[in-house]
């Protein structure tokens, strides 16, 4: 497992420490959109989300995440990927510059 510590910056500033599987890569998600809605493979961000902890709270339990809390993990797993030379990923470059135009 990586780890590493993240600042998310949004509205408010989340610490994200996240763990992802050994070899890891972003595509592994299936991130798409539809409409208006983010599709993605929610097995593999359950077991990411079981192993992360954001602004000291642990997620593993935790049966319902915000909306807020999955934009910070879904930001966090991306940052961590590119910091480890992952290849952006073009679904993810798109909502991080439509959330960049509406905040």
């Amino acid at each position: 497992m990586l780890r590493k510590g993240l600042y998310v910056t949004d509205e408010k500033k989340y610490k994200v420490e996240v763990a992802l599987p050994t070899n890891f890569d972003f595509s592994q998600l299936k991130l798409e959109r539809q409409g208006s809605s983010v599709i993605l493979d929610s097995e593999l961000f359950e077991n990411i989300a079981a192993d992360t902890v954001i602004n000291g709270q642990t997620l593993k339990g935790t049966h319902t995440l915000t909306e807020e809390a999955v934009n910070a993990l879904l930001v966090g797993i991306y940052q961590l990927h590119l910091n480890n030379n992952g290849t952006p990923d073009l679904v993810m470059e798109s909502l991080l510059a439509e959330s960049e135009t509406t905040h």
